[in-house]
């Protein structure tokens, strides 16, 4: 790691230079956690019967993890995946990585306080205020899930314009890569079919003719610890593949 958007990183910073050096001798891996969620559901979750899978791993923040022909895609300097900084409105506000508009700001829980504020300043009534305590910066996933729970018309809006937005991200990506699946994970899976329906049904009406029929997006099925089982299984793969490198057991 030498770059993030996401941790202020000092310029000439190699973490996997400096593990290297901290234990030498010891074969050391270093990835991106959203590719290896990507790694999970293709080898136990979603993807085990398809062999193009894009992952987009949503929380606060929007990361990707791409698996093509059943191998794990970086790119020439290992940073594919950036799902989240795909603008989708170049008028929009801008992101922490300087663009303006991309889908992490428009679709990712900044975007969902956002249209909250807005909904509650134009005089919407919302359980929104009252189960983050007034405090927006407070909102989550999982609150705007309960929400939608109670039947809030405020929340099944927002949810319907996150989804919208996100379909749009998707079929950028479809257009690019021409995956069998997209497969979301992170907190926003607690939104269930109320986000995943609008979504698709969005992204037929906008994709290419040729493709719209051959792509859909889902939840992912792993829920815990995907990084962790992903990380685990491609250690694995590794030692197996490159014995010269790990020695022998």
């Amino acid at each position: 790691m030498i770059s993030s958007t996401v941790v202020p990183i000092d310029s000439g910073f190699d973490l996997l230079r400096d593990l290297k050096m901290a234990f030498p001798g010891v074969p050391v891996i270093l990835e991106n956690e959203s590719s290896l969620c990507a790694y999970a559901e293709k080898a136990f979750g979603r993807g085990k019967e398809v062999r193009n899978l894009v992952y987009l791993d949503i929380n606060r923040g929007i990361g990707g993890g791409i698996i093509l022909e059943n191998r794990l895609y970086r790119g020439s300097w290992g940073i594919s995946g950036e799902a989240g900084h795909i603008s989708i409105d170049c008028g929009g506000p801008q992101c922490r990585c300087g663009n303006y508009g991309c889908l992490e700001v428009m679709a990712g829980i900044p975007a969902v306080r956002q249209l909250a504020s807005e909904a509650i300043s134009q005089g919407r009534t919302t359980l929104l205020r009252d189960m983050t305590a007034g405090d927006l910066t407070h909102l989550t996933f999982n609150i705007l899930g309960q929400a939608l729970d109670q039947g809030d018309e405020t929340a099944r809006d927002i949810t319907v314009t996150i989804a919208r937005r996100l379909a749009c991200g998707a079929n950028s990506i479809a257009n690019l890569f021409n995956p069998d699946l997209i497969v979301i994970g992170g907190e926003i899976c607690c939104l269930g079919n109320r986000l995943f329906d609008p979504l698709n049904e969005y992204l037929t009406r906008i994709a290419l003719k040729t493709g719209r029929h051959h792509l859909t997006v889902t939840s992912a099925a792993i829920k815990k610890d995907a990084a962790l089982l992903g990380g685990a299984r491609y250690v694995l793969d590794t030692v197996f593949k490159r014995p010269a490198v790990f020695g022998s057991f």
